[in-house]
């Protein structure tokens, strides 16, 4: 390099240097805490390494996540920061906006965004991703990781295996770093679990604990006089479970809000029943199987066995199974596999609706013979299962069932309280209720059908005509009979 060009580099360089000083200078200094609320602010402060917000709806927990985020990814180069929801759908619905407002509200419009990827990186290298704790198998790639913060949320609303998510999975990927486990939601419908564990009035479990609600958070707008028309609107007192649990982030028993109400001592079996109530052994060739499929393609798709006996009244769910990232030919190889096991009578009863049309279509191709899943009248068929369950007549085989009782364990209802909620997995929920319908048309199929009172008392009248005649023609032909014997004397 020349002289000449040496110097026009290094004046060029000078130039650059001066410029990123001036906008550095005029560049607004970023306060992550400064966004946030007092209430926040106080979890936000916390130095533990594990730390749980157990904090009511509307309070602004969702953006104390998004802060928790992005402070340690601004202050240490190349770090990995992580939040996980129920799903990768959900972590897109609850925290992706959350999370690209809060960094504008920061003004760091140098943040990179990929919407399809849900990252955010960083101008240091630092990158927030956002995913979903679909099922084990997904939860186990976070194996191996270093990480710098790790938010979990909807804590009352996650699978059984919450426990081991945060304890053998995530606290290791933190430990390199000495990273930060935050645990953020909302009391669930029943006072067990791990969450509860963690956050109940009498955890000894030695985490701190946070709480606050929307009457402190700044932005929503009179909590008061919302709150007030929430009690009106729906009926309620102060006291409700409901209002209490979802509001004020107090624990309480509150079943009434799953659409299915599982009991552990109510609806759980260790092995189907080898005699009926009556002592009559129940031949393993009788039990009739129907199973349900349910498709996703972005979600999981999930696989269900429902059966019952003709010498029992119960339904038992003897297998349940969710599977993420099927493809059409692993979703018919893997239904093969269960209808070979299991041997049903009828054609699997498959989800026809958006892409599952696409995966039944190619079952038919390929010699699979499947029915279309009933939809109709959902909502009533939901009830009369519901009811089926609070009454005790539909059991769950026990170790074969879990990702089912991981939806039933947070699955609510929607504000209409018809339907279930859409911001909870329910994929296996529908693959049984599939199952369950098709085989309560077995059961009728088999069934006698029940007389009306105008051909039950025409089938009397008409017994009674066919005994006086029966009758009447033993008298007849023990007539015929004498009379024969009398001639011959």
């Amino acid at each position: 390099m020349t002289p000449l060009a040496e110097m026009a580099l290094s004046l060029a360089l000078e130039a650059h240097a001066v410029e990123a000083a001036r906008i550095e200078d005029v560049r607004p200094t970023v306060d992550v805490r400064a966004y946030l609320s007092p209430a926040q602010q106080r979890m936000f402060d916390c130095d533990a390494s594990v730390a749980a917000a157990n904090a009511g709806r509307r309070g602004g927990k969702t953006v104390e996540g998004a802060c928790e985020l992005i402070e340690p990814a601004r202050t240490f180069p190349n770090s990995l920061c992580v939040y996980l929801s129920l799903t990768s759908r959900s972590a897109r619905r609850i925290m992706w906006p959350v999370l690209k407002e809060t960094l504008r509200g920061l003004h760091m419009e140098d943040v990179r965004l990929n919407e399809h990827t849900m990252e955010a990186t960083f101008p240091n290298g630092s990158i927030i991703v956002l995913a979903g704790t679909d099922d084990l198998r997904t939860i186990e790639s976070w194996r191996g990781t270093k990480l710098r913060v790790v938010v979990v949320d909807e804590a009352g609303s996650q699978p059984v295996f919450l426990e081991y998510l945060l304890w053998d999975i995530l606290k290791p990927a933190l430990s390199d770093l000495r990273g930060k486990l935050r645990v953020i939601g909302t009391p669930s419908p029943r006072m067990t679990g791990h969450w509860f564990d963690m956050t109940g009035e009498q955890s000894s479990m030695g985490i701190p604990v946070f709480r606050w609600t929307m009457l402190d958070n700044p932005h929503f707008p009179d909590p008061e006089g919302y709150l007030a028309s929430v009690l009106a609107e729906r009926g309620w007192t102060a006291d409700h479970p409901t209002y209490r649990r979802e509001y004020h982030a107090e624990w309480c028993d509150d079943p009434g809000a799953l659409v299915y109400p599982f009991d552990l001592h109510r609806n759980q079996v260790s092995s189907l029943p080898t005699v009926s109530p009556n002592g009559l052994p129940l031949r393993e060739a009788d039990w009739r199987h129907t199973i349900g499929a349910d498709v996703g393609v972005v979600d999981a798709c999930a696989f269900s066995v429902t059966a019952c006996h003709p010498l029992l009244t119960d339904d038992y769910i003897v297998f349940v199974e969710k599977r993420t990232g099927m493809l059409t030919d692993q979703f018919r190889k893997r239904l093969v596999e269960i209808r070979d096991l299991y041997k049903p009578a009828r054609r699997p009863r498959v989800d026809t609706g958006g892409m599952g049309k696409v995966y039944a279509e190619d079952c038919t191709r390929r010699g699979v013979a499947v029915e279309p899943a009933e939809k109709r009248e959902k909502e009533a068929n939901i009830r009369l299962f519901r009811d089926r369950l609070l009454a005790g007549r539909t059991k769950v085989l026990e170790g074969k069932c879990d990702p089912l009782l991981d939806e039933w364990a947070s699955l609510g209802w929607d504000a209409d309280r018809r339907l279930p909620s859409d911001d909870h997995d329910d994929h296996a929920a529908d693959a049984t209720l599939y199952s369950w319908r098709d085989l309560q048309h077995y059961r009728e199929a088999d069934a006698p059908r029940a007389l009306t009172p105008a051909e039950r008392l025409a089938a009397e009248e008409q017994a009674w005509i066919d005994a006086r005649l029966k009758s009447s023609s033993r008298t007849t032909h023990y007539t015929d009979r004498s009379r024969a014997a009398s001639a011959r004397r």
